[in-house]
C-alpha cells in the first residue's frame, strides 16, 4: 500500500480497477470480478459475510414489527423486506427468524451466480431474484428496501446511480435502510478507521462519516430520518431514509 500511495502521489483510491488490490495482484479485474474467477475464494468471501457480529443486533433494531403495525397478518402478499445484494440470505433469514409472526413478502436480490448457489426452495418462504442493482429496481412499494455493506464498495457517483435506480420503485410508506458503518464527524475509533483503510485496499471503497452518509442520500434525492448505532465498537449503524418531497 504504501508504494502504491506514494505512486499515485497520494491520491484518492476510487477506481475498482486500478487500485492497490490490481496492483499487488497483477490483475486488470475488480476483487469481486478476481474472486468470482476462483470459486474457492469466493467461498470464503460469502462465509465471512454470513458470520454474524458479536455485538449488537440490526434485525431488532430495526424494529419491523412496530413499523407494520397496521398491517393485517390477511395480506401475506404485501411486499415487507427486500434485500439488495443479499449474498446467500443470511440477513433474509435473521430477519424471519426476528420477526416469525410478521405477514409479508421477503425478498432476496443478487446476481445469477450467487442466486445460482443458493438451496431451493429457501427457508421461511423466502423469494430468491436474480437482479443488477445497476438496474431499475423491479419490486415495487416493498416496505423495507435493505442494503448491507453494498456501498463501502462504491465511490460516490455509483452510490448515487444505484440509490437512484430504487427511489422510483418506493412509495410514500417505503423506507431505505442501510445497514453500515457510520463513522463519527468527530472521535472516530480505530477500528473502524481500520476497515476504512481494508476498504481502500481492497476494493478501492471507504466507510463513510455521518456527514458523508447525510451528503450523498441528499443527492440520490433522499432525506434521512434516523441513524441507528446497534454495536458500539465499530459504529455499526441503521441509516433509514425516506424519498424527498
Amino acid at each position: 500500500m504504501p508504494d502504491f500511495l506514494e505512486k499515485h502521489s497520494y491520491s484518492e483510491v476510487n477506481d475498482v480497477t486500478k487500485g492497490i488490490f490490481q496492483d499487488a495482484f497483477t490483475t486488470s479485474l475488480s476483487c469481486y470480478e478476481y474472486l468470482a474467477q476462483n470459486s474457492k475464494l469466493q467461498g470464503y468471501m460469502q462465509e465471512a459475510m454470513s458470520l454474524q457480529k458479536p455485538e449488537g443486533d440490526w434485525a431488532s433494531a430495526l424494529h419491523i414489527d412496530e413499523a407494520v403495525q397496521s398491517w393485517s397478518i390477511s395480506e401475506p402478499t404485501r411486499i415487507l423486506f427486500v434485500d439488495i445484494g443479499g449474498g446467500l440470505g443470511h440477513q433474509c433469514i435473521r430477519m424471519r427468524e426476528t420477526y416469525p409472526d410478521i405477514a409479508g413478502r421477503v425478498i432476496l436480490q443478487d446476481m445469477p451466480i450467487t442466486i445460482g448457489r443458493l438451496p431451493k426452495p429457501m427457508p421461511h418462504g423466502i423469494e430468491a431474484m436474480e437482479h443488477n442493482f445497476d438496474n431499475l429496481q423491479p419490486i415495487k412499494n416493498a416496505k423495507f428496501y435493505y442494503v448491507r455493506n453494498v456501498l463501502h464498495g462504491l465511490p460516490d457517483s455509483n452510490c448515487i446511480s444505484m440509490l437512484k435506480k430504487i427511489a422510483p420503485s418506493m412509495n410514500a410508506e417505503s423506507v431505505l435502510v442501510i445497514d453500515d458503518i457510520v463513522i463519527p464527524d468527530i472521535g472516530a475509533r480505530s477500528q473502524a478507521c481500520q476497515l476504512d483503510f481494508i476498504m481502500m485496499a481492497s476494493i478501492a471503497g471507504m466507510k463513510r462519516t455521518r456527514q458523508q452518509w447525510h451528503t450523498l442520500l441528499k443527492a440520490a434525492g433522499f432525506n434521512v430520518m434516523e441513524i441507528r448505532t446497534y454495536s458500539e465498537p465499530l459504529q455499526d449503524s441503521l441509516i433509514l431514509a425516506s424519498l424527498a418531497c
